[in-house]
């Protein structure tokens, strides 16, 4: 019996090693592809959750503006600016869902503000509470958020556009939301405001 030579012991060596090569490199291509695909898939489980309490928060709003004991008017029903930095981007106050018999009818205050990339959504059980109730946050890496209202055929960047709008209690009749993360990837959505 003849055994292997050493030329050909190499050769086999290399071979395993290339193969064991290849087969570790498609392993990490297969690992970082997955978990690309659970990042874009914990983003998009985000932005519907967003969508829905947009959606509820709009279509809850309501266009009574608020007075203190004295009478005088505490703040607008709806405010709106875009934002690429650290402030509040939308406060609105709208009717609060049913908790329980407390809470029913009562107005709630709800404000979505953009922090260190943060998008967090602050919810206040009653307009005059200084602490929220529930603090979320909704989306991380967020670079920027532009919001355009649309009132009787116009858009504008802020709401109110006036004081007089202010104290006319008006809602804007739609907002469209564009957001902008730091990989360049946008979400737009159009939503209508309630004027029931």
């Amino acid at each position: 019996m003849k055994g292997l030579s050493l030329i050909e012991m190499l050769i086999a060596i290399s071979l395993f090693a290339l193969l064991a090569l290849l087969g570790s490199s498609l392993l990490n291509i297969s690992v970082s592809s997955n978990l690309s695909i659970q990042e874009k898939n914990d983003r998009l489980d985000k932005l519907v959750l967003l969508n829905k309490y947009l959606r509820q928060d709009f279509t809850q709003s309501v266009n009574t503006i608020p007075r203190d004991q004295m009478g005088a008017y505490e703040l607008s029903t709806m405010e709106l600016n875009s934002s690429d930095s650290d402030e509040i981007l939308l406060r609105l106050i709208k009717l609060s869902d049913t908790d329980g018999l407390e809470d029913t009818g009562a107005l709630r205050k709800i404000i979505y503000k953009l922090d260190n990339g943060e998008l967090i959504r602050e919810s206040y059980r009653y307009i005059d509470n200084e602490e929220p109730f529930q603090i979320e946050t909704l989306l991380n890496e967020v670079d920027y958020v532009d919001l355009e209202i649309f009132f009787e055929n116009v858009s504008y960047e802020a709401w109110p556009i006036s004081e007089e709008i202010f104290f006319d209690s008006s809602l804007p009749e739609a907002v469209e939301v564009k957001i902008g993360f730091y990989d360049l990837s946008i979400f737009n959505k159009i939503l209508l405001v309630n004027y029931g």
